[in-house]
Order: C-alpha cells, then structure tokens, then sequence
C-alpha cells in the first residue's frame, strides 16, 4: 500500500510541475517581438547652442 501512495504522491508532484511548465510557456510565447529602435540626427536650435554653451556649432 505504501508503494501505492509513494507513486500517487510522484504523479502528483509530476503532473503539478507540468501544468506549471505549461501555464509559464503560456505569455511568454504570447509576447510583442523586442522593439527596433532608430537614431535619427537633427540640427541644434539657437537655444540649445546658448543652454549648452556650444560654440562651434
């Protein structure tokens, strides 16, 4: 009978660690793919050549 309940306990303890494996995949396969971001490259205004004080710009 001990055997019985040892193997019980194992399928249990199995079958748990499953359903957790699956309910993590779950959002993870779900997710937005990484976002591509982009350096664009515009002129200085007056004000932030004074703010910085850039003089050869």
């Amino acid at each position: 009978m001990k055997t019985t309940t040892g193997i019980r306990n194992a399928s249990l303890w199995l079958m748990a660690v499953m359903l957790m494996a699956r309910l993590t995949a779950v959002p993870a396969a779900a997710a937005p793919p990484a976002l591509q971001g982009q350096i664009t490259l515009r002129p200085l205004t007056p004000q932030e050549i004074d703010d910085y004080s850039l003089e050869d710009a």
